[in-house]
């Protein structure tokens, strides 16, 4: 997993082609929302972001890449979303120096990282941290999604396990 994750996106893709075929994998990934939701969300009221136009992880592009990565995507998302766009959450949580540097001169101006702790007054806007939402952070004891374990977790109410069960998650996804 971790030699795939450093692929480039299309290497990546032509591999997991090659090792699963008849997968449905394609050259296209499949949107989440369609733009059409999208702006709907934002008519509610929602702010919109960008997350990367390919999900590759920035630090192990090359500058001239990560640079374009990031242009491409707050683009893409801003003609999209018909808006706007000054958010990024960094693929996988990670950012260094340069990476934070580029997305500032891209136009960022509020960055998530997947450091797991929480935002304080003064922290760097480009380097906030952010709690992955998703349904492994939200399973009980039977490995069933739980709805008391997703609202602890959002509430910090789990405290120091959720933390430390976090801290161990983003060092996974740095390393790769």
């Amino acid at each position: 997993l971790e030699f795939v994750a450093r692929l480039p996106v299309q290497e990546r893709r032509a591999l997991l082609k090659r090792l699963l075929p008849g997968s449905g994998l394609s050259e296209q990934a499949s949107e989440a929302l369609s733009w059409t939701e999208v702006r709907e969300l934002r008519a509610a009221g929602m702010s919109i972001g960008a997350h990367g136009r390919t999900h590759t992880t920035l630090i192990h592009m090359s500058a001239t890449e990560a640079r374009r990565e990031l242009q491409e995507s707050l683009q893409g998302v801003a003609r999209g979303a018909e808006a706007p766009v000054v958010a990024f959450a960094y693929p996988a949580g990670a950012t260094d120096e340069d990476v934070t540097r580029w997305a500032r001169d891209a136009g960022v101006e509020i960055a998530f990282t997947l450091e797991p702790r929480e935002n304080r007054p003064g922290d760097d806007p480009l380097r906030l941290g952010r709690h992955n939402v998703c349904e492994d952070t939200s399973r009980d004891a039977f490995d069933a999604f739980s709805t008391p374990v997703f609202v602890g977790a959002m509430t910090g109410m789990l405290g120091l396990k959720r933390h430390t069960e976090a801290a161990a998650c983003y060092e996974r996804m740095v390393a790769i």
